[in-house]
C-alpha cells in the first residue's frame, strides 16, 4: 500500500476518527473541509441529517460527536488508488460498527459491518473534501 504523504494523511485521519478524536482528525483537513456522504447520513435517534448535502468541517464534528454517543467504529483500510492525474485518493474500507448499550437500554445491541469507498480531494497535503458512497441504514440510528 503507498506511502504518500496524502495516503499518510488519510490513514491517520481515519484512526483519529477510529479513536473518537475528532480534533486530532482536524489536523489533517482544510478550514473549508467538506463531507459529502451519499446516500445522505440518517437521522441519529430522531436528529435528522438528512437534508444535508453534505457537512463543513464544524457540522462533520458535530454529526461524529453525536454518532459517538452511540457506536463504536473500528475501520479496516482494504484497498488505496492514488490518481495521478486529479491527485485524488480512492480508498475502499469495512467499518465495523458496535452499538454502545448502557443500562436503560433496552434493545439487543447491534454491531455491523459496512463496506465504503471514500474519494480523497487534497489542497496540499491537507484533506479538502471526503466524498463516502457507503449504506448508512444503521438499525439504531433511525
Amino acid at each position: 500500500m503507498s506511502s504518500s504523504p496524502k495516503v499518510l494523511a488519510i490513514r491517520a485521519y481515519i484512526d483519529r476518527l477510529d479513536n473518537n478524536d475528532l480534533d486530532g482528525a482536524h489536523q489533517y483537513v482544510t478550514d473549508d473541509f467538506v463531507y459529502v456522504a451519499e446516500p445522505k447520513p440518517v437521522g441519529i435517534l430522531g436528529k435528522s441529517y438528512v437534508n444535508e448535502a453534505g457537512f463543513n468541517k464544524d457540522g462533520f464534528k458535530a454529526f461524529m460527536e453525536e454518532s459517538y454517543k452511540h457506536v463504536t467504529i473500528k475501520t479496516t483500510i482494504e484497498d488505496v488508488t492514488e490518481n495521478p492525474e486529479t491527485g485524488n485518493i480512492i480508498v475502499r474500507t469495512k467499518t465495523k460498527q458496535q452499538q454502545i448499550v448502557t443500562a436503560s437500554s433496552s434493545t439487543t445491541p447491534y454491531i455491523g459491518e459496512t463496506p465504503s469507498t471514500a474519494e480523497f480531494e487534497f489542497v496540499g497535503d491537507k484533506i479538502s473534501k471526503m466524498k463516502v458512497k457507503a449504506n448508512h441504514s444503521l438499525p439504531f440510528l433511525k
